[in-house]
């Protein structure tokens, strides 16, 4: 800012500055090397040396945003001259309004949701963090592929340039890609600029990995894409960080869960995934975009690898579909999308019903076998086990305790006795009821039994 006497003798004038709105900018003001920030904000504000007819001085204002200013964000000065400090009234006044620059790098795996793109507002020039992604390639799937966004944070139209820097690993070709157009020779070399992106604008950048023949398992590829301000800028505004590692394991495939749901308030649930290729030491655990993942406990697989259990503590989990995953130690992944539902503990309804009781033949001869053959329902809205049906007659059981597998809500499970009638039976009508387990908490216990009559007739032999 240069201060100018357009008058006709000479005078010393006062500078006062009022700045704006706009937390977290530094503002200095200097007039040539002296710094004169604390005078030009006080009441009495910075005399200037005195100035002859048609000459000038010159202020200068630094505004410098630190690491914290929020995106677009403004920050403006208003600087007014007076005759004296106790002048009431500014002879003059201009204001300086900085703009900033900033880009956002984020980075995830192409096949994750755009939720899982990272870090927003976050701004590294060494990236760490979930400012780095990870991926393993196989034989099988040989390929990884990344998405980097570049979103402008500042508040002005900007292009800003990209830089790629690989490690020298041999056997790799990278690719990156603008919505299906190569850019690589630009970004490995002397940077890709963006087109214009207007404040909040984004664009994405496509990185694929791919391992040869040569590469073997443990090899490992990585590429830094980091974003300056133009193609000449050599701060480094913004970094992230891409790593592609190579098995020849194949990768874990996730069929199936059991159980597919559990509540919020149980602290222990023993869940079952099956599948292919589960490795010794994989980690189990359920995800959901905005959510803290749930690893299990106690995780182990069976000799073939298509099966591995783990304890899930679901205590105050978000209800809804989560994701279940399985990720082996060499990195790779694979995972049931929404396959397993948390319930609100509070909405639970319990309660598990026998349906249907059928005996056969009917009537029954002595010394004959019947058959009993019954219909358990899961009625409520939460999976249900250990759960057994048992048959009495006159309040006497009949044969043991007949074990239920887990019923998802609304599935049904039909079980069955086969019992031999006793020679000495007397003739007559009988009631056999089958009872299922009551569940903690049943809804309707009314309907946990059904009752069938069994005619019993006397049969001659010889």
């Amino acid at each position: 800012m240069k201060v100018e006497n357009d008058g006709n003798t000479a005078r010393q004038f006062v500078l006062r500055s009022g700045e704006g709105e706009g937390e977290g900018w530094t503002i200095t003001y200097h007039a040539g090397v002296e710094d004169i920030t604390s005078q030009m904000l006080s009441v009495a504000g910075y005399t200037a040396v005195e100035i002859a007819p048609g000459e000038s001085r010159v202020i200068t204002v630094g505004m410098t945003p630190n690491t914290g200013v929020a995106a677009r964000s403004l920050k403006s000065v208003t600087i007014s001259l007076r005759f004296s400090t106790s002048d009431a009234a500014a002879q003059d006044s201009v204001s300086a309004t900085s703009s900033l620059h900033r880009p956002d790098l984020l980075v995830k795996r192409t096949a994750e949701p755009v939720e899982n793109y990272a870090l927003d507002n976050v701004y590294q020039t060494t990236p760490s963090g979930d400012q780095v992604e990870t991926f393993t390639v196989s034989p099988t799937n040989p390929v990884s592929s990344f998405e980097l966004k570049v979103e402008n944070d500042g508040n002005t139209p900007t292009a800003y340039t990209l830089k790629a820097d690989e490690t020298p690993d041999a056997g790799w070709t990278l690719r990156y890609l603008v919505a299906g157009t190569g850019v690589t020779a630009a970004i490995t070399g002397p940077g890709y600029t963006t087109p214009e992106l207007p404040p909040g604008g984004t664009l994405i950048i496509e990185v694929q990995m791919a391992a040869g023949a040569g590469v073997t398992t443990g090899a490992t590829k990585t590429t830094i894409v980091k974003v300056f301000a133009d193609a000449l800028g050599t701060a480094i505004l913004d970094a992230v960080r891409a790593t592609t590692a190579a098995s020849q394991e194949a990768p874990p495939t996730v069929t199936s869960v059991k159980p597919t749901s559990g509540l919020n308030n149980q602290a222990k649930l023993t869940v079952q995934i099956a599948g292919r290729s589960f490795k010794r030491g994989a980690v189990v655990r359920l995800e959901r975009t905005g959510q803290a993942d749930i690893t299990a406990t106690n995780v182990s697989g069976n000799m073939l690898g298509n099966s591995i259990s783990g304890n899930m503590n679901l205590t105050g989990a978000a209800p809804g579909k989560w994701n279940v995953v399985v990720i082996n130690p060499d990195g790779q992944f694979d995972e049931l999308t929404e396959g397993f539902t948390v319930i609100d503990a509070a909405s639970v309804v319990r309660d598990a019903a026998v349906v249907n009781l059928v005996a056969s033949p009917d009537p029954a001869q002595h010394g004959r076998p019947v058959a009993f053959q019954y219909t358990v329902t899961n009625l409520g809205n939460v999976a249900e086990g250990g759960l057994a049906v048992t048959l009495t007659s006159d309040g006497k059981p009949l044969g043991r305790p007949q074990a239920v597998p887990m019923l998802a809500p609304g599935q049904n499970h039909v079980g069955g006795m086969r019992l031999d009638i006793p020679r000495n039976a007397t003739p007559g009508d009988y009631l056999v009821t089958a009872t299922v387990t009551v569940s903690p908490g049943e809804a309707n216990s009314a309907n946990n039994s059904q009752t069938v009559q069994v005619t019993v007739r006397y049969t001659r032999y010889g």
